[in-house]
């Protein structure tokens, strides 16, 4: 019969996204959004989107490398910088000079 199920019955299991981790990931890539606090840059009338983020007022650095990918895409705001080619994020010097712990 269909419908049976009482109340004390278990409820199958919710699906879960594997992707759920590398989401924020991809906000950060796609262009879009701004890659320090994901939040969606705005549109210009005719040109496309605002090269800089109304919420944080983070904008592009092109004479800035990333310290993992080597990438001229970082964005930076007084504290904080992401990279918009690898996803990499947090401060800047750790984002833009490398972790001062690592060897190489």
């Amino acid at each position: 019969m269909r419908g049976t199920r009482g109340p004390d019955d278990d409820k199958p299991a919710r699906h879960t996204s594997r992707s759920r981790g590398v989401a924020e990931s991809k906000l950060r890539r796609d262009g879009r959004h701004c890659p320090v606090c994901l939040k969606a840059l705005p549109r210009i009338a005719g040109k496309g989107l605002a090269r800089k983020c109304t919420s944080c007022e983070a904008q592009p650095e092109p004479a800035r490398r990333c310290a993992r990918c080597h990438e001229e895409a970082i964005w930076e705001t007084n504290i904080k910088a992401a990279c918009q080619a690898c996803g990499n994020h947090g401060s800047k010097l750790r984002v833009v000079a490398g972790a001062l712990t690592e060897e190489s």
